[in-house]
C-alpha cells in the first residue's frame, strides 16, 4: 500500500482521474454481466462471513468503498461531507450487515433495537434484520447521530462527548458490543 501510495503522488491530476475512471469503468462492466446476485461473488468479504458471500455485497462493499474514499477527499479539503439521504438508509443497513459477526458469539437469542438519527433498525442473531419489533425480546436499544454512527462504522476515534452521546438501554454488554463493530468501512481502509 506504502508503495502504491508514493507511485499515485507522483502523478498528475488528469492522470488520476483517468485511472479512477478507467478502474471504475472495468469493475462496473464485470458488475453489469452478473446474471444472478445471490451467486458466489470473485471477492469475498470476510467481515460478513466466513463463507463465500453474494455477488450483491461485493457491489456494495465497492460502493460504500467509493463513498468513503470520497469522504476522506472531503476531509482533506477541509468540506463537511454531506450524506445523501437518499441512500443512507441502505448504507447503513450495509454497514449493519457486520453484527453477524458482531453477536455471532452470545450464546442466547438477542434483539438489538438501533436507532441512527431518524433511522430505525431491528437485528436478530438467529434471523438477522426484522421488519416487526417484538419489545418482548429487546435484549439492547442504542441510540446513536448520523455523525456518531459515521464514526462507529469507519472506525475513528470518538471524542469523549461524542461516545457518551450514545444511548444504551437494556442489556448494557450486549449494547456497547454494538461499539466494536467491524463494519464494511473499516474493513475498506
Amino acid at each position: 500500500n506504502n508503495r502504491w501510495v508514493d507511485v499515485l503522488k507522483t502523478l498528475d491530476k488528469t492522470t488520476l482521474l483517468d485511472l479512477f475512471s478507467f478502474s471504475y469503468e472495468k469493475m462496473l462492466s464485470i458488475f453489469d454481466n452478473i446474471e444472478t446476485l445471490d451467486n458466489p461473488a470473485m471477492h469475498n468479504v470476510k467481515w460478513y462471513s466466513d463463507d463465500i458471500s453474494p455477488w450483491w455485497l461485493d457491489i456494495a462493499r465497492e460502493y460504500t468503498e467509493l463513498w468513503m474514499h470520497a469522504t476522506q477527499i472531503f476531509k482533506a479539503l477541509d468540506n463537511g461531507f454531506t450524506f445523501d439521504s437518499e441512500y443512507l438508509s441502505l448504507f447503513y443497513k450495509i454497514c449493519l450487515l457486520a453484527l453477524n459477526r458482531t453477536y455471532k458469539n452470545v450464546n442466547e437469542e438477542i434483539q438489538v433495537q438501533i436507532k441512527i438519527a431518524e433511522n430505525h433498525y431491528i437485528f436478530n442473531n438467529s434471523y438477522g434484520f426484522l421488519e416487526v419489533l417484538d419489545d418482548k425480546k429487546t435484549t439492547a436499544a442504542i441510540s446513536i447521530s448520523n455523525n456518531v454512527a459515521w464514526k462507529v462504522f469507519s472506525g475513528i476515534k470518538m471524542t469523549p462527548e461524542e461516545l457518551n452521546s450514545v444511548i444504551i438501554t437494556g442489556n448494557r454488554n450486549i449494547g456497547k458490543m454494538f461499539l466494536e463493530i467491524e463494519s464494511v468501512m473499516i474493513k475498506a481502509i
